[in-house]
């Protein structure tokens, strides 16, 4: 068991964490005057309501009621294959829960407890040239969080989630590969006529690693910076980038469309285009550079 500390094994990182720390405080109290605000102006009108995870691209639909379904999407499902030498294919399943109803008893009595959120992420890297096809790696991502979300253009942040998080592909001895840690994510969204351009850097604060990985802030950082542009019902593009400690790091660009008509928000099915450049696309490879992989396939949810 190991204590909770914060790694800090550069002088320039505690100051970057430091300075994290405060940007996160500040976040919670822009963000609270936001709610403020809003529930101030708040004016009646008619909402819809669909599955939709508002840390991803939001849709015309109010997500801040859609938001608090009971269970719903949380990141993009989907199967791609391609790759550069190796054939592979990336399958990601995602989900989230919202663990208490309004009408709960615990609920009344600390309303903060109807935003608790479980979260669930698998994502599979597998083989598809190899004798046996195995997957060569798996990630999985079980998360706990608190997660508020209001509507849009209230001046400050649009959703904030915040919680804990485990990363693990599942697999011991030398090829073992584990992280726990705490996450910051907020979240902002302009909307331009019916597009919507979102912002969500997601701060990573870890504090237990597999003595396999220790060194995996050197290609990942502790930022995972997002950024997604579209519409519900036409294309969606996005990035990720990682930057790590040691000037390492990853992009990730990811474009979809859709082929027939949604079943709920962001739900239905899409062509879906991935392209993958730089380290750590694999957890067991974390500190390998397999050049540029590009995979098309279909989505669930995007």
């Amino acid at each position: 068991m190991h204590a909770l500390r914060f790694p800090f094994p550069h002088r320039r990182t505690s100051r970057g964490i430091q300075a994290a720390l405060q940007l996160a405080a500040a976040l919670a109290l822009a963000f609270a005057s936001g709610v403020q605000a809003t529930e101030e102006a708040a004016q009646p009108r008619t909402r819809e309501r669909g599955p939709v995870n508002p840390l991803r691209l939001p849709t015309g639909s109010d997500y801040a009621e859609a938001s608090e379904l009971p269970l719903s999407s949380n990141e993009p499902m989907y199967f791609v294959v391609g790759g550069t030498d190796d054939v592979t294919a990336r399958i990601q399943l995602s989900l989230q829960y919202r663990i208490l109803s309004e009408e709960s008893t615990l609920v009344q009595r600390w309303p903060w407890l109807g935003k608790m959120h479980f979260g669930y992420t698998q994502t599979a890297f597998w083989d598809l040239r190899a004798d046996s096809l195995p997957f060569k790696d798996t990630h999985y991502r079980p998360s706990l969080y608190w997660q508020q979300v209001q509507d849009y253009d209230t001046g400050g942040v649009d959703v904030l989630r915040i919680g804990y998080e485990h990363l693990s592909n599942g697999k011991d001895g030398t090829e073992s590969r584990g992280i726990d840690y705490l996450m910051i994510h907020p979240g902002w969204v302009k909307r331009f006529d019916e597009r919507y351009l979102l912002f969500g850097p997601k701060l990573r604060l870890d504090f237990s690693r597999s003595e396999h990985n220790k060194d995996v802030t050197d290609y990942w950082g502790y930022v995972d910076w997002y950024l997604r542009y579209g519409q519900e019902d036409g294309w969606v593009t996005g990035a990720t980038l990682r930057y790590g400690e040691a000037g390492q790091g990853s992009l990730q660009l990811d474009f979809s469309y859709p082929v027939r008509n949604p079943i709920f928000p962001r739900t239905g099915g899409f062509v879906y285009v991935q392209l993958f450049h730089g380290y750590g696309e694999t957890f067991v490879d974390y500190d390998r550079h397999d050049g540029t992989q590009l995979r098309i396939g279909l989505a669930i949810v995007r």
